[in-house]
């Protein structure tokens, strides 16, 4: 490497030299007219061969004085000094001739940090973001319902959404800050950037695919996805094409931005937004106690690694972290910034790469260069608080109403109101923990395996009552009973009262009276046995042998549940410390049963048409009275055909007991078989779909959709969807299930589980 010349740019070999002034090389020379040598002036290298006298391109660059910068950082120049590269210096002496005046001016700085704010406003976008994906799950469970329309029963014993999900105790808040800093420590004095920039690549095969690329192509190739898949070991499954692609598409991408980071910085911001959905997606902060111990203990976190550290070590420990190490610069042996212009390659001029677990933006705008950084961790951590607010909305079902005196009805359901630290902690927080979480979670699902049939639901309310009206012949009243009764029961942990008002039925007989507590009975135990509550004590009491306000008067009462509102002023008049907390339902009842919506089939007050052809879905696994029941209600409306679809069998790798599940064979054969009994009319054709929704949402033959109560918000999914689609939408046709508990798949499974095995 020369320090004057560069050979690369620019060189040619002359006879002989000038004899007393041997640095002036002719203009003319090939190396001075070399389109690649920007100062057009070469300079011997003292090199000399029988091919003459080596000169070279001189180097054009600002710093020709010789002068290490990097030695004279600390000394104060009283001589102004700018520095100009050779073509600028030639402009000036041309213009300026014969004589040179000139004024020096300081390059403006910019007043606005554009770079930062756009990154700022970057990191609130996805804080937000990532909050509200994360409780979707909640959204979700306000409608007390399956996010799929297929005839499948496993309700009960289905992958629960929670399973992917780690609620941070006080222990895990602690112990989260302490393996951070303990890890971001280990990180300073070891520094294995490349390594966890390929555990980023490999996160981001799983993260960016799952929440970009896979939808995209999932959209994009629809009629692939249901048609092709990629068939592979068992240990695997079938995998459909479009899936496959958005894979190798997110594997290509990974690869182009680890080759050139600094080109393609774009793509790690969206590699790292990615990850924080599916982090925030995963933790979650149960209570505002653990997030304010989570918040503070993060607020000193990074005051010890940020302002501690330096005193301590002389550098920042969470800054020299995020940036990869030590600047070159700051390195001994550097060659300086005279060298490093012409030889930016050069090993000892080379910054460090910053580690990954960073959101970057250029300054584009501003003449001295450089990025602007946001560590993944400032992003994530408000991100909890934000989506713990969000699920509290979401979640809560109780209007918190005030005595006359101002205290709060219900404890259970009011958060109180205090001061909490709400800070950016530093990068690592967030990555430390993503090391840790899918060993955690993976841990935690394989013994919940072992406990998921036998564990008891979380605590309650431990005695509540369920206000009813008789619903008679009412059908959208026995459908909103029914809700009631799902979401009392759910409630309530201990005891639950039942009062049934017949008052305001004068002509009813005491038979149809005993007809529906019985009826009400039934529905009570099933849901209990559906809620994983066997020893719950119900007790269904009729207006005709105790009042309302006799059974609000029972002391050990701590919530009413009821479809209306109620004055819980008088709910709890002459209770005294022990009010009741009053809960209605009627939000969820009526998102639930919605006439305009459905067309329920049992309801004796609805005519009832045919339809050209009409589509189920399900696993339809070891075929009971539910599926054929809801098989004879769609062969009923069928005019021209019924398009059933079967569930393939990499969508049941979550059931309970999977292994005593069906063939799709032998299932698709079943419902061939029933339909051609009971209903040879009926012309079906039986399909296998690899999506929850299958040709639902593609066909425009299709004209109805048969779907449980259980099942139906899935129907209102496809219907959104076809709307998107530009396709008529299809008549949901509802049918009311009212025994789930026993009369489903996975209770068959679990029944012959239990059989001893032929010897």
């Amino acid at each position: 490497m020369s320090f004057a010349t560069d050979c690369l740019h620019g060189e040619s070999f002359l006879a002989h030299l000038h004899p007393s002034q041997p640095w002036l090389v002719p203009d003319d020379s090939a190396c001075a007219q070399s389109p690649e040598c920007a100062s057009h002036i070469c300079l011997p290298t003292g090199l000399q061969s029988a091919r003459g006298f080596q000169v070279c391109c001189m180097w054009d660059t600002h710093l020709l004085m010789g002068v290490n910068t990097t030695t004279l950082k600390n000394t104060s120049l009283a001589l102004p000094i700018v520095f100009v590269t050779v073509g600028q210096g030639e402009n000036l002496t041309r213009i300026l001739t014969p004589s040179i005046h000139g004024t020096l001016f300081q390059r403006p700085v910019p007043l606005v940090e554009v770079a930062s704010i756009v990154l700022w406003a970057l990191g609130i976008a996805t804080a937000i973001g990532g909050a509200y994906n994360a409780a979707s799950m909640d959204r979700q469970a306000m409608l007390a319902s399956k996010p799929h329309a297929h005839a499948d029963d496993d309700h009960h014993h289905e992958h629960d959404a929670s399973d992917d999900v780690l609620d941070v105790s006080f222990r895990h808040a602690v112990g989260f800050i302490l393996f951070a800093g303990v890890f971001l420590t280990f990180l300073y004095f070891v520094h294995v950037g490349p390594l966890l920039s390929i555990l980023f690549g490999l996160s981001t095969l799983s993260t960016f695919t799952m929440l970009v690329t896979q939808p995209i192509f999932r959209t994009l190739l629809c009629c692939l996805r249901r048609r092709y898949v990629l068939r592979c070991p068992s240990i695997v499954g079938p995998l459909p094409i479009p899936d496959v692609v958005a894979t190798l598409v997110t594997a290509a991408l990974v690869v182009l931005w680890y080759v050139d980071r600094s080109t393609f910085w774009f793509l790690q911001d969206a590699f790292g937004i990615a990850l924080c959905f599916v982090f925030l997606r995963t933790i979650r902060l149960p209570t505002l106690q653990v997030a304010s111990v989570l918040l503070v203990l993060a607020f000193f976190y990074d005051i010890f690694f940020v302002f501690v550290t330096p005193l301590l070590f002389g550098r920042s420990v969470m800054v020299d972290v995020a940036t990869g190490g030590q600047s070159a610069s700051s390195k001994s042996g550097y060659p300086g910034v005279d060298f490093c212009e012409r030889y930016p390659a050069f090993d000892a001029c080379v910054d460090p790469e910053p580690l990954p677990m960073l959101l970057l933006f250029p300054r584009f705008h501003d003449w001295r260069g450089g990025q602007a950084m946001l560590g993944l961790g400032d992003i994530v951590l408000p991100g909890l608080l934000l989506s713990f607010a969000l699920r509290f909305d979401y979640a809560r079902e109780v209007h918190v109403k005030q005595t006359d005196d101002g205290n709060l009805i219900d404890d259970n359901y009011c958060m109180t109101t205090g001061h909490s630290w709400v800070n950016s902690t530093g990068v690592y927080t967030a990555a430390a923990a993503v090391l840790c979480v899918y060993s955690a979670l993976q841990i935690r699902k394989a013994s919940r395996k072992h406990t998921a049939h036998g564990s008891r639901p979380a605590p309650g309310l431990r005695v509540g009552v369920l206000y009813l009206r008789n619903p008679h012949d009412d059908f959208l009243h026995i459908l909103r009973n029914d809700v009631l009764v799902e979401m009392a029961v759910a409630k309530v942990d201990s005891m639950l009262y039942v009062f049934v008002d017949d008052t305001k039925d004068d002509g009813s007989s005491s038979s149809d009276r005993l007809r529906y507590l019985g009826e009400l009975y039934n529905l009570l135990w099933n849901a209990a046995c559906v809620a994983n509550k066997h020893d719950l004590d119900i007790r269904v009491v009729s207006s005709v042998d105790q009042s309302w306000k006799e059974i609000i008067a029972r002391p050990d009462l701590t919530a009413a549940f009821a479809y209306e509102d109620m004055d819980v002023a008088v709910l709890n008049d002459g209770r005294g410390s022990s009010p009741i907390a009053f809960i209605p339902f009627k939000d969820i009842v009526d998102k639930s049963v919605d006439a305009t919506t459905f067309i329920y089939l049992e309801d004796p007050a609805r005519q009832l048409g045919k339809e050209s052809l009409v589509v189920i879905g399900g696993t339809f696994d070891h075929l009971h009275n539910g599926h054929k029941k809801l098989l004879s209600f769609g062969a009923a409306l069928a005019d021209n055909g019924m398009l059933i679809g079967v569930t393939a069998p990499h969508m049941l790798q979550k059931k309970s007991l999977g292994h005593l599940i069906e063939s799709i064979q032998e299932r698709k054969s079943r419902v061939e078989a029933f339909l051609r009994d009971v209903h040879p009319h009926v012309a079906p054709t039986i399909i296998t779909i690899d999506d929850p929704f299958g040709p639902a949402i593609t066909s425009a033959d299709i004209s109805a959709i048969v779907v449980s109560t259980e099942t139906q918000v899935g129907a209102v999914k496809i219907n959104a969807i076809r709307a998107d689609r530009g396709l008529h939408p299809l008549n949901i046709y509802v049918c009311r299930r009212t025994d789930a508990s026993t009369l489903s798949s996975s209770y068959i499974r679990e029944q012959l589980a239990k059989r001893p095995s032929p010897r």
